[in-house]
């Protein structure tokens, strides 16, 4: 069932970069964290989240569910492997939907939520490297990366909230 097969694994925070890197390239005419600015990193944060559930869900599909070995009940048997381990991309796609669901069911301006959506994907992911197949040796660079952009992406998120807060009359609804 896998139709591309990546020998060299994935790149997750190279590709976040490049996204970043388009995000500011079509906002390169405005200044600052513009409301421009704030929505397009508000869909970029949206869309690399749907990603991530969408990969990790389909570790199913493609039988590629391992983390860290876990006894039962935690763990469970994978095809090819004698021990059980934890499906880790599994537990990482249902607590992004939960945190979704969360976040985007509060009465919250919407540009700051998907902002703070994107953050506690990136910390969430941190969290959940040492139950990752590679366990705590997973921890380096990258998770260090993920930790500063996941903080920097809540203050952002935040920041854009008091910001529309304040510039939103009372009483008028606001969706982002």
């Amino acid at each position: 069932l896998v139709l591309i097969r990546l020998q060299g694994g994935l790149h997750v925070f190279l590709g976040v970069l490049g996204a970043a890197a388009v995000v500011l390239w079509r906002t390169r005419g405005e200044r600052g964290l513009s409301e421009a600015r704030l929505a397009w990193f508000a869909v970029l944060a949206a869309g690399l989240v749907i990603t991530t559930v969408t990969y990790d869900a389909a570790c199913v599909v493609r039988d590629a569910c391992y983390g860290a070995e876990a006894p039962a009940p935690l763990g469970f048997a994978m095809s090819g492997l004698s021990d059980t381990r934890l499906a880790t991309p599994l537990i990482e796609a249902t607590l992004l939907l939960i945190a979704a669901g969360g976040l985007l069911s509060l009465k919250r301006p919407l540009t700051p939520s998907l902002i703070a959506l994107g953050g506690a994907a990136a910390l969430l992911r941190v969290a959940l490297t040492p139950a990752s197949v590679r366990g705590a040796d997973a921890i380096g660079i990258e998770a260090a990366a993920f930790v500063v952009l996941g903080i920097v992406l809540l203050l952002v998120a935040v920041w854009a909230e008091r910001r529309t807060r304040a510039i939103t009359p009372q009483g008028v609804p606001n969706d982002g």
